[in-house]
């Protein structure tokens, strides 16, 4: 039973990542990121973060060093913005 509810908890985690990241929006970032980790319920793991735009919301789900967090985005200007400002935070890589 408890594997059972330790799956179900994950699959809403990423339900949450997956539906709720795309939608957010710039100007306040590390509290969208607190918003949206303490929602989930996860305490680290990978995270994708899809149609990640300029990286800012990207860079500030990665609270720790628990988390792996990887940007997706099909706009090549989005990309390339997110790559510039995640190695402008000395955190590109991780």
């Amino acid at each position: 039973m408890r594997t059972h509810l330790k799956k179900n908890k994950w699959t809403i985690a990423m339900i949450v990542l997956v539906f709720v990241l795309p939608a957010a929006a710039g100007g306040a970032e590390p509290e969208q990121a607190r918003q949206i980790l303490d929602a989930a319920g996860i305490k680290g793991g990978l995270i994708v973060h899809l149609d990640c735009g300029d990286g800012k919301l990207t860079a500030a789900l990665r609270v720790n060093d628990s988390y792996v967090v990887h940007g997706l985005d099909n706009n090549p200007e989005n990309v390339a913005a997110a790559r510039e400002h995640i190695q402008s935070l000395g955190c590109y890589g991780n």
